[in-house]
């Protein structure tokens, strides 16, 4: 039994295994063999690559050099002929041909010192003549200039004499034709006599007003804004600002300039009524009619107040002293057509039509 179960190892020793190793030896075998020739024909591919860019480096040297021959037998040909030249002019010749150019250029530098010397010395003996008359033209001239900015200074201070008059006016209202004309020539005037930086407080002002009146009200408020740097203390230009900026709608900047203009000069009548007009619009009825009063309790014969106060009053339903208040203004001015509409419209609410209809008719 022994020797069987040898046998049966032995036997599967050589029979089974021997033969699988070495077919397992034999597969590892071919794949070595597999991959050295993959390896040997990329050193292969490495040369031959290598090969091609040495043989393109020596095609590239040999190119250059043939170029930098090339060159050389140039310039030693060029040389060759240069040297054929002087040989064959001579040394003399050269040196003659030398000093010939510097005579020659000697020549033109001396002809043209002579033209010069002789331009200079008919300048001399015409030089009083010419300056004579060079003087009477620019005395001419500068004596036509000073006549023509003498007019311009005159149309000038004619047109600030004239606007001075509307200085202090209720810009509200549109104004007298003769202050349009007056505005325009005024603009007109100034842009031909002084630059911007040269501009007085009265000329920023009067342009502010000017543009005010083209409702150009943005610039209207720069222009009041330069005039105010001018003169930080006139109450004035604050008030104009306050009108034009409620133009624009900013009632907040609107407020805190005729409170300026307030502080400034605490009588300005003119001041009172138009922050009360804004109070109105916002309805703040009671700051308004405060306000109207101050500027009536100021100035007693303000018809522009009175009328103002009376649409407040008809505002709140207090018919009676809108009435008193319309007949005061038409009173202390019968040619104030806003009070005749208002009053036209009052008496047609209280159902007053003839009255209504005669108010209109005298408003228009």
């Amino acid at each position: 039994m022994k020797f069987n179960r040898l046998a049966i190892i032995y036997f599967v020793i050589f029979f089974i295994l021997i033969p699988n190793y070495l077919t397992a030896q034999t597969a590892t075998d071919k794949n070595n063999q597999t991959n050295l020739q993959v390896l040997e024909e990329r050193i292969k591919q490495i040369e031959d690559k290598t090969n091609k860019q040495l043989e393109a480096l020596e095609k590239k040297t040999d190119i250059q050099k043939n170029d930098l021959k090339e060159r050389m037998n140039l310039i030693l040909w060029i040389l060759g002929i240069f040297l054929a030249f002087i040989t064959f002019l001579g040394y003399k010749t050269i040196i003659r041909w030398i000093k010939q150019t510097i005579e020659e250029k000697t020549d033109v530098v001396v002809r043209e010192y002579l033209e010069k010397a002789n331009i200079e010395e008919n300048i001399l003996q015409k030089g009083e003549e010419s300056v004579n008359k060079s003087l009477l033209e620019l005395e001419t001239k500068a004596k036509e200039r000073l006549e023509k900015i003498d007019k311009l200074r005159i149309d000038y201070e004619d047109s600030l004499s004239s606007l001075n008059k509307i200085k202090d006016v209720d810009i509200t209202k549109p104004l007298p034709e003769e202050s349009k004309d007056d505005l325009v020539e005024f603009g007109d005037t100034l842009e031909k006599l002084k630059k911007e930086n040269e501009y007085s407080f009265a000329d920023w002002f009067y342009k502010g007003i000017s543009e005010y009146n083209k409702l150009n009200y943005e610039t209207a408020i720069a222009y009041y804004l330069n005039a105010s740097k001018l003169r930080p203390r006139d109450a004035g230009i604050y008030n104009n600002m306050g009108l034009t900026f409620s133009k624009l709608d900013k009632y907040k900047e609107s407020i805190e300039n005729y409170n300026k203009a307030i502080e400034l000069n605490p009588k300005y009548d003119l001041a009172y009524n138009n922050r009360g007009n804004l109070y109105s619009n916002l309805k703040e009825y009671k700051k308004s009619l405060e306000d109207y009063n101050k500027a009536i309790e100021l100035n007693p014969k303000y018809a522009g107040a009175y009328n103002n106060r009376g649409s407040l009053y008809d505002d709140l339903k207090d018919f009676k002293e809108s009435l008193e208040d319309y007949n005061k203004a038409i009173e202390l001015n019968p040619e104030h057509a806003n009070a005749y509409y208002n009053r036209g419209i009052l008496y047609f609410h209280l159902k007053d039509y003839k009255e209504s209809l005669e108010d209109y008719n005298k408003a228009i």
